[in-house]
């Protein structure tokens, strides 16, 4: 369609000025069309600044998520490795979309996006606040060949992924609490939730599904949250420049799992090494100090 092709050329030229004559040779259209696929564009909510006599640009302001924002910024991978994308203005949860759509697609990796969850879940059967348009809410899907017993590693080496992405894009440090919250400021800024469709008689795991929830400007959160969770305040970065940083820094740690340096990551940037935590299962309620993360992903602890 003319609107998402427009939309691409104004993402991959967000500091040019492409005049309407332009684009409609461009796509072979009258700059007629080129107009009404504009007013479209921005009726979506898409900011672009139309200078009189020179044409249109995206105001660097403009942060709506897209599939042509996205692939923008993966510009370094291959075309036949460019996942398939879905965004969604609203839906339960990611991960579950994820799962729902790994039945249907013959695609190698998935990317589901929602601006809004209405079910987000989180680790244990908890939820995650998911508001409108303030956070990133995303789910990749892989097909890796894993051996079960690697889940646990999979769901540190994402931590650290997410971590990387935060700091590569904008420069702030956040710890790991194991083994799926990202603190920031000594408050939950991010949830992580891993999920893996595995085969228990050949031990392989055919899908694993990622998904990162991230406080990037959330600036209220139920009275609940208020004292333990926090959000990145970045106006700076758009979300579609996260998703596409978040994306590629999962697919490669899921690709050097026994890199040794995630895990060196995952122990320098804990939260928890060093300090009394709390042990809560089935069987058990106590208190343990957590001194080190063995070679799986798992947590070392002694008791107290």
């Amino acid at each position: 369609m003319l609107k998402e092709k427009l939309l691409a050329e104004l993402e991959q030229n967000r500091d040019t000025v492409l005049s309407g004559q332009q684009l409609a040779d461009l796509f072979s259209v009258s700059r007629n069309a080129v107009w009404k696929a504009i007013k479209a564009l921005k009726d979506e909510g898409h900011e672009i600044e139309s200078v009189p006599q020179k044409g249109y640009r995206l105001k660097p302001s403009s942060d709506v998520l897209s599939k042509e924002g996205i692939i923008q910024y993966l510009n370094n991978i291959n075309e036949e490795e460019i996942p398939e994308i879905h965004i969604y203005q609203q839906i339960d949860s990611t991960n579950s979309e994820a799962k729902r759509l790994i039945t249907q697609s013959s695609a190698k990796n998935i990317i589901v996006i929602a601006k809004e969850q209405f079910n987000g879940r989180g680790r244990g059967g908890h939820s995650f606040y998911s508001p409108a348009d303030t956070g990133l809410y995303m789910s990749v899907a892989l097909k890796p060949k894993l051996r079960i017993k690697q889940a646990l590693l999979i769901t540190t080496a994402a931590a650290v992924a997410v971590m990387n992405a935060i700091y590569n894009l904008t420069g702030k440090k956040t710890q790991i609490k194991w083994v799926n919250d990202l603190f920031y400021n000594n408050k939950k800024v991010c949830g992580i939730l891993t999920e893996a469709i595995t085969d228990f008689e050949s031990g392989d795991v055919s899908d694993i599904i990622i998904g990162a929830g991230i406080n990037i400007n959330t600036c209220e959160f139920p009275e609940e949250l208020k004292e333990i969770a926090c959000s990145l305040e970045e106006d700076n970065i758009t979300k579609n420049e996260f998703a596409a940083e978040i994306y590629r820094q999962i697919t490669y740690v899921c690709a050097h799992l026994n890199d040794a340096e995630i895990l060196k990551q995952a122990r320098e940037n804990s939260f928890v090494i060093g300090k009394k935590i709390e042990i809560d299962d089935t069987n058990t309620h106590r208190y343990a100090t957590a001194y080190d993360i063995d070679s799986d992903g798992s947590l070392i602890c002694t008791d107290d």
